[in-house]
């Protein structure tokens, strides 16, 4: 019996994706930045495609990569894993009862932590972030990327304790970063995430 070969389904930019030089030089100074920043991109100029980009390039720099995806509300958890799957990835969807999706989750962060799996893609809601049943799991993972779209809703100071030390990769998207009326909060932001 020969052993049957199944090739990995590798994340990538797909045909019909046209990735544009504002995308790529995006990553390019997100990767100077020691993967740290901020993209400040108006509505329309492709936000998470940029941020599919600089994801699937991380990707294939390392070899273990866990990646969290935080969205402020639940209809963007559906639109981001409807994009996503065009790049071959497949998210984790953390949102709503935890009944949902608590067991799935602690099942990849196991084969993750074992090296059964070299990718773990987990998307969640801001809410769901900061309950205990997504934080015990997270804050253990190595090598962790996090992509916080609508990044200045990250710096509310319920958040703020909840930023995970152990994201060394971090990416904030945000037409606009700085928060209305909040100094402190903005600093945090850029304090935890990284300059624009």
């Amino acid at each position: 019996n020969k052993p049957i070969n199944i090739k990995k389904n590798i994340p990538s930019i797909p045909a019909s994706k046209k990735i544009r030089d504002y995308q790529k030089e995006a990553y390019s100074e997100w990767k100077n930045k020691n993967y740290h920043g901020i993209l400040s991109m108006a509505t329309g100029t492709g936000k998470t495609i940029t941020a599919f980009n600089a994801l699937i390039n991380l990707l294939q720099e390392e070899e273990y990569l866990a990646t969290v995806v935080v969205v402020p509300y639940q209809h963007l958890v559906t639109q981001w894993a409807e994009e996503a799957s065009e790049f071959g990835i497949t998210f984790i969807k953390c949102f709503e009862s935890s009944k949902k999706w608590s067991s799935q989750l602690l099942d990849a962060v196991t084969k993750y932590k074992y090296k059964e799996q070299k990718n773990i893609f987990i998307i969640t809601t801001t809410s769901t972030y900061i309950s205990a049943k997504f934080q015990d799991p997270i804050s253990k993972l190595n090598n962790l990327c996090l992509i916080v779209d609508e990044v200045h809703n990250f710096g509310a100071s319920t958040i703020q304790k909840f930023y995970l030390p152990n994201a060394n990769f971090r990416l904030g998207l945000s037409a606009t970063p700085s928060r209305y009326m909040d100094e402190e909060g903005t600093t945090a932001i850029f304090g935890y995430m990284g300059e624009v």
